[in-house]
Formats: C-alpha cells, sequence, structure tokens
C-alpha cells in the first residue's frame, strides 16, 4: 500500500522523519530522539484499505509476491454512502466548503495519467469558453464536474488527483461515484480486461439497465 502523508502528520513530524521501516502490519518511524510504531491501516491511503487489485492485473516483472484483494473498494464507496445519506443542501454546502479551499493550481489534472488533453484543456480554453478566471465556486466546481465526466470509463480510482491536491480535497470520492454508477449500469471497470471498449466509445439502441423514458 501506500502511506498518506496527511494522516502519517497527525502521529509524527513528517519534516523530522530520519527512518522509516516496515514491520508485519506496522510501520516504524524514526525521527529526532523518537521512535514510533503505528498500525498500517491507520496510515494507508483511503484506496489502499480495500483495494481489490493489489498486484498489477498486466505487468512484466512482479517485485515480491502477489496479494490477495483486500476488497471491492468499501473504505471509498463507504465515504460515497455516507454522503449520499446527506439532503441535498446539506451535500451542496459540503462540497461548497471544500471547494472554497481550491486555489485552481490544476495540479489534480497534472497528475491523472489519463488526463492527455492539456494542450487544450477546458479549463484554459477560450474556445469554446466553459470557466471564467473568476476567483468562485462554481467556476471550481464546474472545473470538477468537466474533469470527472471527461474521465468517465477511463478513470482506474488510483486517486492521484486526491494525493497531488495541496488543499487535501476529496476529490476521489467524485471519481468513486462515477466508476461505481458505471459499474452498475454497464458491469465496466476500467483498466481491468485488456482490450474492452469503454461504455462511452460503444452504442446500443438500448441498454439492458437503462429504463427508457416514457414520452
Amino acid at each position: 500500500g501506500v502511506l498518506d502523508l496527511r494522516k502519517l502528520a497527525e502521529r509524527v513530524d513528517v519534516g523530522r522523519v530520519e527512518e522509516v521501516s516496515w514491520q508485519e502490519g506496522k510501520i516504524a518511524v524514526r525521527t529526532r530522539g523518537r521512535e514510533e510504531t503505528i498500525p498500517l491501516e491507520e496510515v494507508l491511503q483511503d484506496r489502499c484499505l480495500s483495494c481489490p487489485y493489489p498486484t498489477p492485473l498486466i505487468y512484466d516483472v512482479l517485485l515480491g509476491d502477489p496479494l490477495p484483494p483486500k476488497g471491492e473498494n468499501e473504505a471509498l464507496l463507504r465515504q460515497v454512502e455516507e454522503l449520499e445519506e446527506l439532503t441535498p443542501p446539506e451535500r451542496l454546502r459540503y462540497w461548497k466548503e471544500e471547494l472554497e479551499r481550491c486555489i485552481r493550481c490544476y495540479a489534480c489534472r497534472n497528475a491523472c495519467p489519463l488526463c492527455v488533453c492539456q494542450d487544450w484543456c477546458a479549463a484554459e480554453a477560450r474556445d469554446p469558453h466553459w470557466i471564467s478566471m473568476r476567483d468562485g465556486v462554481k467556476e471550481k466546481w464546474m472545473w470538477q464536474v468537466l474533469h470527472a465526466l471527461h474521465l468517465a470509463g477511463r478513470c482506474t480510482g488510483c486517486g492521484e488527483c486526491e494525493r497531488a491536491c495541496p488543499m487535501g480535497i476529496p476529490l476521489l470520492r467524485i471519481r468513486t461515484k462515477i466508476n461505481a454508477e458505471l459499474k452498475e449500469l454497464f458491469d465496466y471497470e476500467a483498466g481491468v480486461k485488456e482490450g474492452e471498449r469503454p461504455p462511452l466509445l460503444t452504442y446500443q439502441v438500448s441498454e439492458p439497465k437503462i429504463e427508457e423514458p416514457k414520452w
């Protein structure tokens, strides 16, 4: 798994770490004049707590032994479910408070391995002019919605967008929700089956799990 530096910073002074060693289910962190042993699950990134694919599905060389699945993303899905239990005004207030902290540095975009159109990015394009340069929550939310929908069917949930965010905004919750909807509607997971076409690149007159509108 990958350590969450924000979680680790709550336990030790990460600016004074001298040595880190891995033990069975624990991590030992030595700072100046102090050593603390922490259960690994308390400082792992949320995406690692219930990772369904801890061993790469495709690789040339595998270091170490294959690892069994840790779950089906329950840790991340639980966070999404907690948000869904809120009323719409409460969810709106939650995201307003989170996105007010956004500084529009686009680190989430730059860290994303699948965001490949940076030369023509909607965040900076003036034709079409999707997002203004005003520093408001509407523009910030518009950017996150555009980014998430553009990656729908391609996002593997790697969490690099959230890890790179200097403001600690929980962006992976948006991606996790969209990925869950895609799996429910199309039985599709990005990056799992080689050669499988993403839902947005396919067309059927009717979809088995989508009820047609009754005009």
